[in-house]
């Protein structure tokens, strides 16, 4: 987690490592042992699918102090993003992030233009569901440092200029979730 990073500028996957020569590490105590934080990504692809929800199934899911987001009435919105880290400190992983969106702790009372707001500042409050990982380093620096619901399980990520292509397990092994489409523009 200390990583060189003039051994990262040498990998012809990244493009520049100056903007993370300009941000600190601190040293913290953790569950596994002193660690150093926080994770630098330097190269990865993410794929992102939203879909439309009934409000009340996406209430159901969400801690009490939270409200679903909604972009017309009783209808929210849940993604599905896979993400692939190439090179990061902690060594290549893949990951799947179920998330819904919920109101700001400040919100108006229109949903609408709530999410017009979120749209236009480019951020978009999330409460994740669940975060699946495909190494143990990954489940224990993002459940154990930062809180997340993450868990290790066989998860494929494949995203090139033509076709994304992603695959979560289940416990046994079976495909609990998959996804293969165009990769756009």
């Amino acid at each position: 987690m200390d990583t060189d990073l003039a051994e990262v500028a040498r990998d012809p996957r990244v493009s520049s490592v100056d903007f993370f020569r300009l941000l600190p590490k601190t040293k913290v105590d953790s569950p596994i042992g002193p660690t150093r934080t926080p994770n630098f990504y330097y190269r990865m692809s993410s794929t992102r699918l939203t879909m439309l929800a009934p409000s009340r199934a996406i209430r159901a899911q969400l801690p009490k102090e939270l409200a679903p987001l909604e972009v017309a009435p009783e209808l929210g919105s849940a993604s599905l993003i896979f993400f692939r880290y190439d090179v990061c400190d902690i060594d290549f992983y893949t990951e799947a992030a179920v998330g819904v969106a919920v109101k700001p702790a400040r919100h108006g009372r229109l949903g609408f233009i709530d999410l017009v707001a979120a749209l236009k500042n480019d951020h978009l409050d999330t409460y994740v569901l669940s975060l699946p990982v495909s190494t143990d380093i990954a489940q224990v620096r993002g459940h154990d440092g930062y809180g997340f619901p993450k868990w290790v399980t066989e998860l494929d990520v494949d995203i090139d200029d033509s076709r994304t292509i992603a695959r979560v397990a289940d416990d046994a092994g079976d495909t609990d979730l998959a996804l293969s489409v165009p990769t756009p523009a």
